[in-house]
C-alpha cells in the first residue's frame, strides 16, 4: 500500500537478536484488556507493547502489517537503506518479520537473499488467508530471490513481486512482474478459498501469466490481478489514461467480492467510469466480482485539488467501506460532502465510509488545521469500531481531544478510534517528541480485537511504553494498543 510518509525518512532499529527484540510487561491483563491496565476507563487505547526493530547505521522502515485470525501478525518493509525526503526508499533489503500468538518474534526476512548495496527489495503489502498462507508484495531492483527462485529487474527499473508462503514459511510460488520500465505493488489481498488479489501501477508493458500482456496507455496505468492459489492467473483489469493511476488498496468482502480503491489522473477509464476527466488527482472506489473480475460499481471521488486515498477496509459486522486518504490545493467532493484545503503544500486527512451495495456515501468527517493532518491506516475490530492511523504536525482536534506537537516543524505519529456506525471518538492517542514520528500502517487481531500499529519515529516515542529513544536516524516500530 502507498504511504503518505510526508515528514517521515525511516532509518535504523530498536535491538539486534535476530534483528528483533521482544518485551514482556506483567502482570498479565484482565480479559480485553491492555497489560498493566486496571480499568477499562484507563486502558482505551494506551500501549500493550513495543517490539521489534533493526540495528543498522542505514534506513529501516515498516510499511505493513497484517493480522491473523489465530493471533499471527506479520510486519514487512525495507531494512539497511536508504529513503527520499517523502519516505519512499531508495535501496535497501527486505524487511519481514513474524509474531507469533506468543510474541516470540521470527526474522523472515532472510528468506529473501539479499542483495548488495544500492539494491532494492521493499514489502508494500501484507495479507494472511484463513489457510495461514501468507502473501508478500512490493516492488524490487536489482535481483529477488527466495530459494532456487530468482529474477533480476529489467535495466536496473523497478519491478513488482509477489511472494506467497505457507504458514510455516515455505515458499509457494514467487512472481516478478514488469519491464524495463517501472512497475509497483501497492497492496494485496486474500479471499476465503485463498485466491490472490494484487494491485499496483505500471508503465511499459508488463505481462502477468498466460494471458495477453498489459501496456500502459500513459504516464502509468493501474492494474488489478487475481491468482488461485498455485500461482496461475485467473483475471487482470487495467485502470487506464493519459495520466498517473494506480490501485493503493484492496479489500475482500464476506461474500468474497474485492473493492478497490486508488488514483486517477486525466481523463480515466475503469468499468462505468469511462472516460471520467479529473481536474486534479481524483479517488476511485469500485467493486468488482471476485470470479471474472468485472466491475460492478465505480465510484469517483474529485474536485478542484488533489485527494489520495492510503487504505480501506471493511465492517465485519455491517460490511461498510471506511476509506482514509488525504487532500489539499482546493475542494475534495465525497459523493455529496464536500471540505476545502487550500494550500497545496500540507495535507489534510479525512475519514470516509461507503455502501458496499453501490457505493453511496454513509457518512464523513475531515479532520483540519494548522500544519499537517495525514491518514495512512484504517481497519475494523471485531466489534466494528474503527482505528486510524496517522501523523500530524501542530495540531489535530478529535472532538474529545486535542493533540498537539512540542513545535510546529515535528510530526508526531497518532492513532483514533472511531465507535462503529457513527463519527464518534472514542480514544485519540499521539506519540512522539520534538522529532518526527508517523504511523504508516495498522490492522487489528481478529482474536485480541487490539490496534497494531507499525511506523518509524526519530528521536523518542514519548507516549509508548518506557518511551525507547532512536539508535540514530529513524527506527522501525511494533505498537500493540488495548482496545
Amino acid at each position: 500500500m502507498r504511504k503518505l510518509a510526508l515528514a517521515v525518512v525511516l532509518g535504523s532499529g530498536l535491538a539486534s537478536v535476530g534483528g528483533c527484540t521482544v518485551s514482556q510487561y506483567e502482570p498479565p491483563p484482565p480479559p480485553g484488556l491492555g497489560d498493566g491496565c486496571t480499568a477499562e476507563v484507563t486502558c482505551k487505547g494506551t500501549p500493550v507493547a513495543v517490539e521489534h526493530g533493526v540495528v543498522t547505521a542505514k534506513d529501516d522502515a515498516f510499511h505493513a502489517v497484517a493480522a491473523s485470525n489465530d493471533g499471527v501478525v506479520f510486519m514487512g518493509g525495507f531494512g539497511s537503506g536508504t529513503a527520499e525526503a517523502d519516505g519512499v526508499p531508495k535501496d535497501g533489503r527486505v524487511l519481514l518479520t513474524r509474531r507469533g500468538p506468543d510474541g516470540a518474534i521470527s526474522d523472515w526476512s532472510t528468506k529473501f537473499l539479499p542483495e548488495s548495496d544500492g539494491k532494492l527489495i521493499t514489502v508494500a503489502g501484507l495479507a494472511v488467508a484463513p489457510n495461514g498462507d501468507v502473501a508478500v508484495a512490493g516492488y524490487f531492483s536489482g535481483k529477488i530471490q527466495i530459494g532456487i527462485e530468482s529474477y533480476d529487474s529489467s535495466l536496473g527499473s523497478r519491478d513488482a513481486f509477489l511472494a506467497v508462503f505457507d504458514g510455516g514459511g515455505a515458499l509457494k510460488y514467487l512472481k516478478a512482474l514488469g519491464d524495463q520500465a517501472y512497475q509497483v505493488a501497492h497492496a494485496v489481498a486474500f479471499d476465503a478459498e485463498s485466491n490472490v488479489y494484487l494491485g499496483g501501477s505500471f508503465a511499459g508493458a508488463v505481462n502477468f501469466g498466460d494471458k495477453a500482456g498489459l501496456e500502459a496507455s500513459g504516464t502509468g496505468d493501474g492494474f488489478l490481478v487475481s491468482y488461485n492459489r498455485t500461482g496461475t492467473l485467473r483475471w487482470q483489469v487495467p485502470v487506464r489514461g493519459p495520466g498517473f493511476q494506480a490501485v493503493y488498496a484492496l479489500a475482500v468482502t464476506d461474500d468474497g467480492d474485492i473493492i478497490a480503491a486508488g488514483l486517477m489522473d486525466g481523463e480515466s477509464s475503469l468499468g462505468s467510469l469511462e472516460g471520467e476527466l479529473t481536474q486534479g488527482k481524483d479517488m476511485f472506489l469500485a467493486r468488482l466480482d471476485a470470479a471474472s473480475g468485472d466491475v460492478q460499481w465505480a465510484q469517483r471521488m474529485g474536485g478542484s485539488g488533489d485527494q489520495i486515498v492510503d487504505a480501506i477496509d471493511i465492517s465485519p459486522k455491517t460490511g461498510e467501506i471506511a476509506l482514509v486518504g488525504n487532500f489539499r490545493g482546493g475542494t475534495m467532493d465525497l459523493l455529496g460532502k464536500q471540505y476545502t484545503n487550500d494550500d497545496m503544500l500540507a495535507w489534510d486527512m479525512f475519514a470516509a465510509f461507503y455502501s458496499p451495495t453501490d457505493g453511496a456515501l454513509l457518512r464523513s468527517a475531515a479532520f483540519q488545521g494548522p500544519g499537517i493532518q495525514a491518514g495512512t491506516g484504517v481497519a475494523f475490530d471485531p466489534a466494528g469500531d474503527v482505528v486510524i492511523g496517522c501523523l500530524f504536525s501542530q495540531q489535530l482536534q478529535l472532538g474529545i481531544k486535542l493533540l498537539a506537537t512540542e513545535s510546529g516543524l515535528d510530526a508526531d505519529a497518532c492513532a483514533f478510534k472511531l465507535r462503529g456506525g457513527t463519527l464518534d471518538v472514542v480514544w485519540g492517542h499521539d506519540f512522539g517528541d520534538a522529532w518526527a514520528q508517523g504511523i504508516t500502517a495498522v490492522d487489528v487481531s481478529p482474536k485480541t480485537g487490539r490496534p497494531l500499529l507499525v511506523g518509524g519515529f526519530q528521536g523518542k516515542l514519548v507516549g509508548a511504553l518506557n518511551e525507547p529513544a532512536s539508535a540514530g536516524g529513524f527506527d522501525a516500530f511494533f505498537l500493540e494498543l488495548s482496545p
